[in-house]
């Protein structure tokens, strides 16, 4: 009798340390100073190899999931949206990073954290021109900030606001918020460095005269810009200089004072040959001061700098969409990686549990009556474990086919823009081919340009690999669709494919080129077709994505 308590001992003390057998090798690699050991390890990277610190983030990430570790997900999250945004210049990626970071900084009311996930999602919307959304994010980090009472915080926050404006043209709004920045920032006083308050005032001021500008009062506009130039010249801020000369020349022309524009522009140029560091003459800068020389007579210098800027448009487009291969690539390498180390990782617990398994048969020989409890409990546990296993193989599923929609969302918006900007790029060259002039040298070559972005424009052949990119994510979906509703025309069909990669009534409008209120009436068509009437509760997006 003793034997055998002894032996139901064992048992039971073995049955509270096995379960702990195979863990203690990974417990140090688990820890929450591993994760920061991993994530200065990748800040380190940056840098120099940002694919490798992507990979020490990744691995940080599924260490710090699986053990909550908030705060350092909030670090991680942060730097991850940044390395996106620089790096690999992935919107999407960087947006559901900061998405993330800011579930998590307002699960643990992490102020700070809060105002700077806010900031950044209104940064990233602005980018893919969702206005409306970014200024939704930029007030809400200003309504935690006005508790927060950093007064600097707000004037950047101020800022970004006005920035979402002028994207979207509202120039009156933008400036009456620039207008109550100039007022916080000549009541205050210099509150930080000489430097940065001079700076803020004069990006401010010239802000607020190309405002005045664009709504032909252009008085008000000289008198912020020649202000903004007089605190440059005070200050020795002359990185400035070239946006308030890019500036005076656009005002100018946009006056036909071509003299001016064009003596402004010539300045612009000069300094920014000068200073490598500051290429930001765009193309609304050369349109404007290619005019001018044009109706100054200079009509082959016009045309000589609206080659060499097509010229290099051209050459950034291509650097990027070959950045954006390269880097889609080596994300997914680094995915693959992550997930064979994940796989390896479970295949070494299943083992230690086969192995705990074994042992425990060894002492079930001895012992009949622990054998039945032993066996009961080891079969609910790898029934939990495996549904555990399952659902978080479903969740990762649901995770990756998410990633993929945004991807190829934000491919599509992509496309989108450079099929825009070429387009736009042709017509003012028509324009200029247009103008009065005998040259018959640069009109040819003009008409050469111009037929070649055309040709670009009309490229369909990056749109037939986003669709076959689409089949790829969605194999099944068109034959499902067809064999429901075999009646849809082909824009009807398309149109199904753009809500099941949740694409919203704006980005469909602008990838097709109608309205917003002529996608709204597709969508109600669309809507009859499928048999969903008005009054019905069912979501057109939820019946899509069932499909």
């Amino acid at each position: 009798m003793k034997k055998l308590i002894f032996i139901i001992n064992i048992v039971i003390v073995l049955g509270g340390i096995w379960p702990t057998l195979g863990q203690n090798v990974s417990i140090e690699k688990e820890s929450s100073d591993y994760v920061q050991l991993l994530i200065k390890k990748a800040q380190t990277k940056i840098d120099t190899n940002w694919i490798g610190a992507l990979e020490d983030y990744l691995k940080a990430e599924q260490i710090a999931i699986r053990h909550s570790q908030n705060g350092n997900l909030i670090s991680i999250y942060r730097d991850l949206q940044n390395l996106h945004m620089e790096k690999t210049l992935n919107y999407g990626e960087g947006l559901h990073y900061t998405l993330e970071g800011l579930d998590i900084s307002t699960k643990e009311r992490d102020s700070l954290s809060i105002i700077y996930f806010n900031r950044r999602a209104g940064i990233i919307y602005d980018e893919i021109e969702s206005h409306l959304e970014a200024r939704k994010y930029y007030l809400a980090a200003k309504g935690v900030n006005d508790l927060y009472g950093d007064k600097q915080e707000s004037i950047v926050i101020a800022m970004d606001l006005a920035s979402s404006y002028y994207y979207e043209k509202q120039y009156k709004k933008q400036i009456e918020t620039i207008l109550d920045i100039i007022e916080s920032l000549e009541t205050s006083g210099k509150t930080d460095s000489l430097d940065s308050h001079d700076a803020i005032l004069i990006i401010n001021w010239i802000n607020i005269s190309f405002a005045y500008s664009m709504l032909d009062d252009y008085s008000r506009s000289e008198d912020y810009v020649y202000k903004a130039l007089d605190k440059i010249e005070r200050t020795g801020l002359d990185s400035y200089k070239l946006f308030a000369m890019s500036l005076l020349s656009q005002t100018y022309n946009r006056k036909k004072d071509w003299v001016n524009s064009v003596r402004f522009g010539d300045s612009a140029l000069i300094y920014s040959k000068s200073n490598a560091n500051l290429n930001i003459l765009d193309g609304d800068f050369y349109f404007a001061f290619c005019e001018s020389l044009s109706e100054l007579g200079r009509k082959n210098e016009a045309i000589s700098y609206m080659k060499s800027y097509s010229l290099k448009m051209d050459s950034l487009y291509n650097k990027n969409q070959k950045i954006k291969a390269n880097n889609i690539e080596a994300l997914n390498t680094i995915k693959k990686r992550l997930s064979k180390v994940e796989f390896e990782r479970n295949t070494a617990l299943l083992v230690t549990e086969k192995v705990k398994s074994r042992n425990l048969m060894v002492i079930i020989l001895l012992c009949i009556t622990v054998l039945g409890l032993l066996v009961f409990r080891y079969k609910f546990k790898k029934n939990k474990f495996a549904k555990e296993l399952l659902e978080v193989k479903q969740k990762q599923s649901n995770k990756d086919l998410n990633q993929k929609n945004r991807e190829i969302t934000s491919k599509i918006l992509q496309y989108t823009d450079s099929q825009t900007t070429l387009i736009s790029i042709s017509n003012e060259i028509r324009k200029i081919e247009e103008t009065n002039f005998d040259d018959a040298p640069a009109k040819s070559t003009l008409r050469r340009l111009r037929l070649s972005i055309d040709h670009q424009s009309k490229n369909k052949s990056i749109w037939k690999e986003l669709e076959k990119t689409f089949e790829d994510i969605h194999p099944i979906f068109y034959t499902k669709l067809n064999s429901i509703h075999p009646d849809l025309t082909r824009g009807e069909r398309l149109l199904c494919a753009y809500l099941k990669i949740n694409l919203n009534t704006k980005e469909i409008a602008k990838i097709t080129g109608k309205t917003g209120k002529s996608v709204e009436v597709m969508r109600t068509r669309l809507r009859k077709k499928l048999g969903i009437s008005n009054d019905s509760t069912i979501n057109l997006y939820a019946y899509i994505n069932n499909i």
